[in-house]
């Protein structure tokens, strides 16, 4: 259901909120452990909503719907929409073992359950500014880290700028991590995917109560330090990997986003909170290496050759065994793990040349099977591809300038260090093939003009070579 506000006064963004409050609304009280606001573009405007709203184990059932408004300040449009209950019971987005019986009753088996809310609305022009957002009453008063949390409300919000194209937000493929355990070192990652390729930045983001009013944290917290940990709390923005090591037993609020910009433009955001608990706990977390048992959990990978790599487990208590999942996050990969109590897995893909236009990361959960609640952390794998020459060399353009880009008659090349001098050029296609090789007489000191009239239309990797270094980079040729 939709209700366009055309009133002869027009009623703005804060009044609507307001009315959202009055009695009368649908409230899913303090309940609310937390949720997630995403959006998918399905074509000519239309956008699937996807609200997922968490809680602790309580066998609760929320309204059948919840409001979302959405809000554009420089379209001077404000809409409400209402986004239905998906039918049935909820999720268990907890790990736990297989005698547990769901739904449960007692948070203190570590479960959490999930409820799912959609609708597919039309909206009605391009803006760069589109908020979605939901907004209720009230959180819960067992946060120790938040003042007075029981008067606050709960808002998220997500953003769409879709004044240059259609986008998607990000989805998250993992749930949120609402137990954490004191003494031990926790890894997590949201498993943030974007389907049209934006890059990425996480970040930690200051909860609201509604969206005028943030929360205010007890004094030794803040939105990144949103528990008592030592070392502290840290994000990775660009991986969106969490670390923290929590010394005490918090109940605290943590909230984060990821943003999407797409050529340098901020196009789209999505946010995620969550009420997370500090627990103790005999077992020991599972943990997982870095590619090919070293410390680096990033690879570089070749257009066209099949690359892989190996992940490890490893568990402290002999007794637990362990297994491993990903959350597919490179659709075209392949991810496998032998069935043992300390399983091994192989990630392999075979890149094509589209995938260099951004950067690809997957997640795997490694989980232990101790009853109730499984012990899990989920760590972040990273994959570069880039163009290569022959088999070891990669390409490196930091030192090099190549303009314009594309280009059609000439471009211009310019190593960056003026005490480089450039001895020699050459044009590969992305099979590897040498195309072109510029003759002596083009070359003059850190840079050169190169003439590309015999190229045909098409993408082309360049081979600089220098008196001390070798640099390389792609060009499109119009």
């Amino acid at each position: 259901m939709k209700i366009i506000f055309k009133f002869l006064f027009k009623l703005h963004y804060f009044q609507i909120l307001f009315l959202l409050f009055l009695p009368g609304t649908k409230c899913i009280a303090n309940h609310y452990n937390g949720s997630d606001l995403t959006y998918k573009h399905l074509g000519n405007g239309l956008y699937e909503i996807k609200y997922m709203w968490y809680t602790n184990c309580t066998s609760f059932i929320p309204a059948i719907q919840i409001d979302l408004l959405l809000n554009s300040v420089s379209c001077d449009t404000s809409l409400i929409y209402t986004l239905n209950r998906f039918p049935g019971a909820s999720e268990n987005f907890s790990y736990t073992c297989p005698a547990i019986v769901f739904p449960c009753t007692n948070i203190e088996t570590g479960f959490g359950e999930a409820w799912s809310f959609y609708d597919t609305i039309q909206i009605p022009a391009a803006c760069n500014d589109w908020i979605f957002s939901v907004a209720d009453c009230c959180r819960s008063d067992e946060i120790s880290t938040l003042v007075d949390p029981g008067q606050e409300g709960f808002y998220n919000h997500a953003f769409l700028n879709n004044s240059i194209s259609e986008n998607s937000s990000v989805s998250f493929k993992i749930a949120p991590a609402m137990f954490l355990t004191i003494g031990q070192s926790n890894h997590y990652n949201p498993g943030a995917f974007d389907e049209d390729c934006d890059s990425l930045v996480y970040q930690f983001v200051t909860p609201y109560g509604a969206w005028w009013d943030s929360v205010e944290y007890q004094p030794g917290y803040s939105k990144e330090q949103f528990i008592q940990s030592s070392p502290p709390v840290t994000l990775d923005v660009n991986s969106g990997e969490m670390s923290y090591t929590p010394i005490q037993h918090d109940i605290g609020l943590v909230a984060y986003s990821v943003r999407e910009f797409r050529n340098g433009i901020f196009i789209g955001e999505a946010m995620r909170e969550c009420v997370v608990y500090c627990i103790n706990s005999s077992d020991s977390f599972p943990l997982l290496s870095g590619i090919d048992q070293t410390a680096s959990y990033s690879d570089t990978f070749c257009v066209g050759r099949n690359s892989c790599f190996s992940i490890f487990s490893s568990d402290a208590d002999p007794s637990d065994s362990v297994s491993i999942s990903w959350d597919n996050g490179i659709p075209d990969g392949t991810f496998s793990s032998t069935s043992t109590m300390r399983p091994q897995a192989q990630f392999c893909w075979s890149p094509d040349p589209s995938d260099t236009t951004c950067s690809h990361h997957f997640t795997v959960l490694v989980k232990d099977n101790i009853c109730p609640s499984s012990m899990y952390q989920v760590y972040s794998y990273a994959i570069n591809v880039q163009v290569c020459i022959g088999t070891d060399e990669i390409q490196n353009p930091n030192g090099l300038s190549l303009f314009p880009n594309p280009a059609s008659q000439h471009c211009q090349v310019e190593v960056k260090d003026n005490k480089q001098f450039i001895s020699s050029i050459k044009i590969f296609d992305l099979q590897g093939r040498l195309i072109q090789e510029i003759a002596q007489e083009h070359l003059k000191s850190n840079q050169c003009s190169i003439p590309l009239s015999a190229l045909s239309a098409g993408c082309y990797l360049l081979k600089c070579i220098c008196n001390k270094e070798v640099y390389t980079s792609q060009f499109l040729k119009e």
